[in-house]
């Protein structure tokens, strides 16, 4: 059995959360990659779209190598089942756009999809 210690805890920041008008809410996030292919940002956006489950993000270049994730979501952000849909999207980006280096600030390691066990 592995043993954890308080060392082993690394702080993440989850996206900025906001309500929309529509009752609909927008989560954004800060993606630095190595290097940027911009010419599928589109697809891999499309590619982890979930309508059933409210699920629609857009990527937007800010940078020759950051993108501006933005999801907006039919419930609340931090439902338990858009954690999943999200990381899917960033290991989406990572395969499809390039290598993330930081999530809001924060080393691509740190977070789930990227984590070693």
């Amino acid at each position: 059995m592995h043993e954890y210690d308080a060392t082993s805890i690394k702080p993440i920041r989850w996206g900025g959360l906001v309500q929309l008008l529509n009752g609909h809410w927008r989560t954004s996030w800060a993606l630095e990659l190595e290097s940027l292919d911009a010419t599928h940002l589109h697809d891999a956006a499309a590619a982890a779209g979930d309508s059933e489950a409210g699920f629609m993000p857009s990527l937007t270049m800010q940078g020759q190598a950051e993108v501006l994730v933005t999801i907006e979501t039919s419930r609340w952000g931090m439902e338990l089942d858009y954690y999943d849909l999200t990381y899917r999207l960033f290991k989406l980006i990572d395969s499809r756009l390039g290598r993330i280096r930081f999530i809001q600030g924060t080393p691509r390691d740190w977070w789930s999809p990227f984590r070693s066990r």
